[in-house]
């Protein structure tokens, strides 16, 4: 890990904002696969996913942003689940 940090800090940073912004075109790629009508049937994912693509930028964090979908996506299923053993 030592070896590798003056390597990584010999990048100056306006040289990752192409390959971040390449990053996050091909993560937007996969948006239109996700089926935003369904929100309210069993087994949907708009909302968790909304929740992470939501969460990303306003936490500038990608790991908050998954835990935060997958947090609701564990929750929406949960309580759906809890709903329908009633």
């Amino acid at each position: 890990p030592s070896f590798f940090a003056p390597l990584l800090a010999s990048v100056p940073p306006w040289a990752t904002g192409p390959a971040l912004i390449t990053v996050g075109a091909m993560m937007m790629r996969n948006l239109v696969d996700i089926q935003w009508g369904n929100y309210g049937e069993v087994e949907s994912q708009a909302i968790p996913a909304f929740v992470t693509i939501a969460l990303m930028p306003l936490t500038y964090s990608i790991a908050y942003g998954i835990v935060g979908g997958l947090f609701s996506y564990v929750v929406i299923n949960g309580f759906d689940y809890l709903i329908s053993r009633l």
